[in-house]
């Protein structure tokens, strides 16, 4: 068994175990019944919202391939975009993606493409990790949870990782030359040579879009959890669902998918907040199902025209 069926395994593997233990712990009654009286028309309206979101996506990936394709179409963008869902979803930290947004665009340099997709991760993640911090913030003095030590670290780890992703977002060109001098690999540098010409402005309009975007599956999130619970207060749980995310963010990815990552932060954080365990498991991961699941069937006809000839 070659090193990527291993990995792939392990993930699932671990992905399995983390739902299976999530759903022994909230206990299999419990999120039926509550799945069994959820209110149709606030998932309904939370899935309405699903096409705004990939637009919000689409746009943002569209504004970093036209930096490399001048004149790629906007069809082309997001025929690459969904692609990449349906080729991500299968794969071990979703790395599909990668190939799939690439290999569906007529471009030599594919390394570059990839690149450019991780870019656009770490744009989302700078939004994730910097509205999360200021709910950790919250968390931290309204609830004073133990160990104290364990939490400011959490806190300090999230600070700098914010730190160095604001560096890498909003200071492209400078990241590329300190990176060319701690990394002196010629096919290295030739992936990244983009940031080169990476504008300050062009990285904040990213910056609003992925805003945007977050706003949007918070919302959807909101809508869920108040499908399966009555919400309290829209306070806390925009709180709840901003720590969720924070975690997603800000943790590496050890299950396929992340699965049971967002779930078991929806039940402690969330519970914390004062909502039902399995109101929180369910929101999770019928966000998951509608946001992943969904454009990975949609994009499926746009991976049998990935051009795989190679790349120059």
């Amino acid at each position: 068994m070659n090193r990527k069926k291993l990995f792939f395994l392990l993930k699932t593997g671990l992905a399995v175990a983390a739902i299976g233990y999530l759903v022994h712990l909230v206990e299999v009654d419990r999120i039926v019944a509550t799945a069994a009286t959820a209110e149709a028309g606030w998932i309904v309206a939370a899935l309405a919202l699903l096409p705004l979101n990939v637009l919000l996506e689409g746009a943002s990936w569209h504004l970093l391939v036209q930096h490399e394709m001048p004149g790629v179409r906007w069809r082309s963008s997001y025929a690459s975009l969904l692609a990449g869902h349906a080729l991500g979803f299968p794969t071990p930290a979703r790395l599909g993606v990668y190939a799939g947004r690439a290999f569906a665009l007529d471009h030599r340099h594919r390394g570059t493409l990839m690149a450019l997709v991780f870019t656009d991760h770490l744009v989302a993640k700078t939004i994730g990790v910097s509205i999360g911090l200021a709910a950790l913030a919250y968390y931290l003095h309204a609830y004073t949870p133990t160990p104290a030590l364990l939490w400011q670290a959490v806190a300090v780890y999230g600070l700098c990782a914010l730190l160095a992703l604001m560096l890498i977002v909003l200071f492209p060109r400078r990241v590329y030359h300190v990176l060319c001098k701690l990394l002196p690999f010629e096919r290295l540098q030739q992936r990244l040579r983009f940031l080169q010409a990476l504008r300050t402005r062009r990285m904040i309009l990213l910056l609003m879009l992925a805003l945007l975007r977050y706003g949007i599956f918070s919302f959807q999130f909101v809508l869920l959890l108040r499908a399966f619970a009555p919400v309290a207060s829209l306070f806390t749980a925009y709180a709840g669902i901003t720590l969720v995310f924070f975690t997603k963010f800000l943790l590496p990815t050890v299950t396929l998918l992340d699965l049971g990552i967002r779930e078991g932060a929806a039940v402690y954080f969330l519970g914390q907040l004062g909502y039902a365990e399995a109101a929180a498991f369910n929101a999770a991961f019928l966000l998951f199902c509608i946001n992943l699941v969904v454009p990975a069937i949609v994009g499926l006809p746009f991976v049998f025209r990935l051009k795989l000839g190679p790349s120059g």
